[in-house]
């Protein structure tokens, strides 16, 4: 490798780094594979709009660049996945930071705005509040859909656990955990209308809009 980077020209970390992930839709390929390794079909399944040409494209630039890396899952699958690797994986934190740069110009959610709730995760993570004491075990579900939800001890994760015990079950669309997130609609109002339905323990439910939150940022510019 030569002390320039490929395309800028600068001798600049933040240069080499929009070489590596820069491309469109490359950091959202990133953001898929931060709940591990996923097959091709399902990095398409999690990337709606994305163009088969340019995915196969950017998978062999960050394979290339060192960020993500194929592997066989074991027998009887046998399936080429991709996933992260160390240096790959250093993009989280960098990652949820401009996420939640970028949802205070989100606005509200549009009408008829429908995605699952696995596509959760990655916003969840960004509004954790990380000194969050004890452990709590939460569920989300929408119809057959499911997200498992563990905080322990300042950590956060999402198992796939069919006999998984949850102290709260949040019935209500993912679209409405980035509304009350922002502030367009309240716990009590959303349970008012049915858009929120609860299982479980009130109190715990209510603690899962205190743990995931928006922190104070500069709100953007209208």
């Amino acid at each position: 490798m030569t002390g320039m980077t490929r395309e800028y020209g600068q001798y600049c970390g933040l240069a080499r780094a929009l070489d590596l992930v820069g491309g469109r839709w490359s950091l959202l390929i990133v953001r898929e594979l931060l709940d591990g390794p996923l097959r091709y079909t399902e990095l398409e399944q999690g990337l709606p709009g994305v163009p088969t040409n340019i995915l196969a494209a950017r998978l062999r630039d960050l394979e290339d660049g060192g960020v993500i890396e194929r592997s066989l899952q074991p027998r009887p699958s046998s399936a080429v996945v991709y996933q992260l690797t160390p240096y790959g994986k250093a993009l989280e934190k960098t990652l949820l930071s401009l996420g939640l740069w970028g949802a205070q110009s989100l606005g509200e959610p549009p009408e008829g705005f429908a995605s699952d709730l696995h596509s959760l995760t990655f916003p969840l993570r960004a509004m954790f509040q990380e000194r969050t004491e004890g452990e709590h075990r939460f569920q989300i579900r929408r119809g057959e859909e499911s997200l498992n939800v563990v905080v322990s001890h300042g950590t956060v994760c999402f198992p796939n656990d069919p006999s998984f015990e949850p102290d709260a079950i949040l019935e209500m669309p993912a679209g409405l955990v980035l509304a009350i997130a922002k502030g367009y609609e309240t716990f009590d109002s959303a349970v008012e209308s049915g858009n929120l339905r609860i299982e479980g323990s009130p109190e715990k439910a209510r603690r899962f809009f205190e743990i995931f939150k928006m922190p104070d940022l500069v709100e953007a510019a209208r």
